[in-house]
């Protein structure tokens, strides 16, 4: 009964997760159009500095509240999963207050240095209103994945989507429908967003019953600070190196090719290639949520059954990121064309799906771990690999441009994989995973050239959805009767 309700929350998850990525797309489509590779590449500069603080304002509550109320679920009942809940929102709105007022405090001198002439000044103002709500949302969102409601927060994801884009798609059609000024078209993009972020608090909360609890606050505080601060510091640690990376990436690239178009090849890798190789990653991420607070309880209580559910995670990632991983490398140009209407994004799409596989396994590893109590170790490996990218960002992409900045992703993503995975493997004695990788490698490799050998029409759309048609059936039969053999593999 609990694995059916699992199995049809995940379902549930990953409809909304898809659409919401299938939104995310058509927005990127539309802010391309309208603000070019330029535009985009100023628009991830601010999304950049955004990410840092908001990782100040909401860093491991959802992470924390997840697995913390699980644990209390399990021991004390709804009522200990709430009053951690309602503990871990006070000490979540105090972060996010400091973070807004640090990022009012800090946008002219972060705006002139990350673009220029202020063009980002307004539209990081705008955003720091938006920091509380997020550090609310945070840990509701790990309350209800700890209740076993993940449709809850998977439905905000994507109230919270149709709402940005409304707003923004209003703003930047009509209220600034004249104007051409990408600073300006960035400042209403950030008007949207965070509007977008107080609805989905609204939403979240109207779920939210807390009742009663007698719970001590103070015993409850010392517990979420515990936990928190290890993941808080990771977070905050890396999203500042991620933000360091992200401003010396354009400055880097003008070095290389002493042009005007640093902002745009910024733009394609980070705005446009990226998003398009985590497109379809929904559906892992909607099981390994559901997963998540399941694989802390069974921590506390049945290791061997936690063991098991690690390794089916892990395989079943690793098989389907092979699989979007060798799609992508097979369709990059007709990938690009669909979602963008050029193939601009093409040869980053190629050459970084062929690391598409440790992408997605390091993120769900990273995530297991944290659900095991090794934040300790993942902030480790993340501050190392973060601190590694910045240093070779300096280093060597002034000498190798965009081409050289690709290869630094691929070995910064097989680094922190063969670290994160291997370590979970080790704890959770995880075997067979190397077949369900190497062998799907095989079958996608005939599956895409049987594709290109098969589907030789010269309509892009028509060639992308029969080749991948033909991808995915070739895929399926190959590879089916050999992971239905090893789908029940126990650890040892």
């Amino acid at each position: 009964m609990e694995k059916r309700k699992m199995l049809f929350g995940a379902a549930l998850i990953s409809a909304f997760s898809f659409g919401c990525k299938g939104l995310g797309m058509l927005f990127r489509l539309y802010l391309t159009s309208r603000m070019g590779a330029e535009g985009i590449g100023l628009y991830q500069l601010i999304m950049s500095v955004y990410a840092l603080f908001t990782s100040l304002a909401s860093a491991g509550f959802t992470v924390c509240v997840s697995r913390l109320a699980a644990e209390d679920w399990q021991i004390r009942g709804r009522g200990g999963a709430v009053s951690t809940t309602r503990t871990a929102m006070r000490i979540a709105l105090l972060s996010g207050l400091f973070s807004a007022f640090l990022l009012l405090a800090l946008s002219f001198p972060i705006s002139a240095s990350v673009a220029g002439e202020g063009k980002t000044l307004h539209a990081l103002r705008i955003l720091a209103f938006s920091m509380p709500f997020i550090s609310l949302s945070s840990c509701l969102k790990g309350y209800f994945m700890a209740s076993r409601l993940a449709a809850v927060p998977a439905s905000a994801q994507l109230f919270e989507e149709l709402c940005k884009i409304s707003i923004i798609f209003f703003v930047l059609t009509f209220a600034l429908g004249g104007t051409t000024d990408n600073g300006v078209l960035c400042a209403g993009i950030a008007f949207g967003l965070s509007a977008g972020e107080m609805l989905s608090f609204a939403y979240l909360r109207a779920f939210f019953r807390p009742g009663k609890t007698h719970t001590a606050v103070q015993s409850v505080s010392g517990r979420i600070l515990g936990t928190l601060f290890p993941l808080a510091a990771a977070n905050w640690l890396t999203s500042a190196l991620h933000a360091a990376e992200n401003v010396l990436i354009p400055f880097c690239f003008s070095l290389y090719s002493n042009s005007g178009n640093a902002l745009a090849e910024f733009g394609v890798i980070r705005g446009m290639a990226i998003p398009v190789l985590f497109f379809p990653f929904a559906f892992v991420s909607a099981f390994i949520s559901m997963l998540t607070p399941e694989i802390s309880r069974l921590n506390a209580a049945d290791i061997p059954a936690r063991d098991a559910a690690v390794g089916r995670a892990l395989r079943l990632t690793s098989v389907v990121s092979v699989a979007a991983g060798a799609l992508m490398f097979f369709y990059a140009k007709e990938i690009s064309v669909c979602f963008y209407r050029t193939g601009q994004a093409a040869h980053a799409v190629r050459m970084l799906s062929a690391v598409t596989p440790f992408m997605y396994i390091e993120t769900v590893s990273d995530g297991l771990l944290k659900s095991i109590g090794e934040q300790n170790f993942c902030m480790r490996v993340t501050v190392v690999n973060c601190a590694f990218r910045v240093a070779a960002v300096f280093a060597f992409i002034p000498f190798t441009g965009a081409e050289g900045y690709l290869w630094l992703l691929a070995v910064s993503n097989t680094f922190s994989c063969l670290m994160c995975a291997g370590r979970l493997m080790r704890i959770c004695r995880v075997r067979g995973l190397l077949t369900h990788f190497v062998f799907p490698l095989a079958a996608s490799a005939v599956s895409g050239a049987l594709s290109l050998f098969v589907c030789r029409t010269s309509a892009t759309v028509a060639r992308l959805c029969a080749g991948a048609s033909v991808m995915l059936a070739a895929f399926l039969l190959i590879c089916l009767p050999v992971l239905i053999k090893n789908a029940h593999r126990k650890p040892v």
